[in-house]
């Protein structure tokens, strides 16, 4: 699931049943789902770490990562998704396939053509489209 790791404590069942129905295509409803993820997770890298670690991380849904100093726990740093895209948009240039990208559609980057799920609410009865 990601990059959470749930506490050892925590009763796997769930997890596993989830991971289960997913598996086989079974519609799972978002009630189960909904808490899985810990709120405002705090997550770390050191200032040494590659890039692709970064974007890695803000994959799984963090928006905010400290940076801190290697071999410590001393944040120098705050790396946020809306800074890495106005890095990349600023300087571009820098970064000739990067800049490549700016002109083409978000179709040709198949950006945002995967599968929609929806929940529609008919009669206050809630319907998977």
């Amino acid at each position: 699931m990601g990059l959470y790791q749930p506490d050892e404590d925590e009763d796997m069942s769930s997890f596993e049943e989830l991971a289960r129905k997913a598996r086989a295509g079974s519609t799972i409803p978002v009630k189960l789902v909904k808490d899985l993820g810990k709120k405002d997770p705090f997550i770390t890298v050191p200032e040494t770490e590659g890039l692709a670690k970064v974007v890695e991380v803000f994959g799984s849904g963090v928006h905010r990562i400290a940076v801190v100093r290697e071999g410590t726990n001393q944040v120098i740093g705050m790396i946020s998704q809306l800074r890495l895209i106005s890095f990349f948009w600023e300087h571009g240039r820098s970064f000739p396939t990067i800049d490549q990208l700016y002109p083409r559609s978000l179709r040709e980057l198949n950006i945002g053509s995967g599968e929609v799920i929806s929940i529609k609410y008919v009669f206050g009865k809630r319907n998977r489209l």
